[in-house]
């Protein structure tokens, strides 16, 4: 049995057989005639087809979901789950670091500093690490300030230090007591010379010392000198005294020209001395306290013209230890007065370090 011969070709119409048309047979008969016009129509259709699809990208859900996005300029898609997409703005700015082939060109772009030996400006900050922590992570003056108070102990007041585990060495900085200024006499119808200034108690700093894991050591504070008196000795144990300053002397009341002023008091350093009374402005004026490593001494109080005789000042400020006292004013007017007092000491200090 033959088949039919097709041609890809378009029939404009189908041909109606007819009642009239002979049965005929064969590859142009009449009979076989609707058959070969359809089948033409399916081969051309079939080509047709198959040279749109040459080429094409089959039907994806990706794609589907691509072509729902709606673009504008200076707009980058994004996925935001499997096949489902957003735009984001591309800014001029992220388009000039985007084509920047390498680090050292992105971070030119930024103005960031390069990651090897990076020159910093400003106040840059980072993590505090813990306590105890020794890698080569950062130390910020955070860190470091709680890393030296961990091995730092301050006795502003007696008490007892007991040595870390594993400590053979400390290092004692401290200071005795400052003694007071001296006193300005009191006068009868006659001047006075100005109080000496207290002098500052011994003081060491950073001093090492050999110690034993565990030991209790003692440490006693000495007080600041009242008017005139000594201040009293720091002591560390068995392994330092520090010997407290002395008290400034007092001056002395008597005609002009013989009422002396006090002796500073001797100490590490000793006070200035008060000056000598007499009626002339500027005499008769206290001594001032003499300094220690830990504070300023207490300022020498000014002679008065009468009534009535300034006491010493003292250092009695936050924060200052070891330091003497500033010595009274005298008075430097004939008249009759009662003396003033000394400033007194500063109080003694113990700082252990390991």
């Amino acid at each position: 049995m033959a088949t039919l011969s097709e041609t890809a070709s378009w029939t404009a119409g189908i041909y109606q057989l007819e009642t009239t048309d002979p049965v005929l047979g064969g590859p142009d008969g009449i009979d076989n005639l609707q058959a070969k016009q359809l089948a033409n129509r399916t081969l051309w259709l079939k080509e047709q087809v198959e040279t749109l699809g040459s080429g094409k990208q089959p039907m994806d859900a990706t794609l589907s979901a691509l072509s729902g996005i709606t673009t504008a300029a200076d707009q980058i898609i994004y996925t935001t789950g499997i096949d489902s997409f957003a735009v984001n703005p591309l800014t001029a700015f992220i388009r000039t670091l985007l084509d920047d082939a390498d680090q050292g060109t992105a971070r030119n772009t930024l103005g960031a500093a390069p990651l090897a030996s990076p020159v910093f400006s400003g106040t840059p900050t980072a993590p505090t690490a813990a306590p105890g922590t020794n890698t080569q992570q950062l130390a910020t003056t955070a860190f470091v300030r709680n890393a030296i108070s961990a091995r730092l102990q301050r006795f502003t007041s007696s008490g007892s230090f007991t040595v870390p585990p594993g400590i053979t060495t400390v290092y004692i900085s401290g200071c005795a007591g400052g003694g007071g200024g001296g006193f300005s006499s009191p006068t009868t119808s006659n001047v006075s010379g100005g109080g000496g200034g207290g002098g500052a108690g011994q003081s060491i700093i950073r001093v090492p010392f050999a110690v034993t894991p565990g030991q209790v050591i003692s440490v006693t504070i000495g007080a600041g000198g009242g008017s005139g008196s000594n201040g009293g000795d720091t002591t560390v144990g068995a392994l330092v005294t520090l010997s407290g300053g002395s008290g400034g002397g007092g001056g002395t009341a008597g005609s002009p020209g013989s009422a002396a002023g006090g002796l500073g008091g001797s100490g590490y350093p000793r006070g200035a001395d008060g000056s000598d009374g007499n009626t002339t402005a500027g005499t008769g004026n206290g001594g001032q306290g003499a300094s220690s490593p830990f504070g300023g001494g207490g300022g020498g109080s000014r002679s008065s013209f009468g009534p009535p005789v300034l006491a010493g000042i003292g250092v009695g400020q936050a924060g200052v230890f070891g330091s003497g006292g500033g010595g009274a004013g005298g008075v430097t007017a004939n008249s009759t007065q009662s003396g003033g007092l000394g400033g007194t000491g500063a109080p003694g200090l113990v700082i252990f370090e390991w």
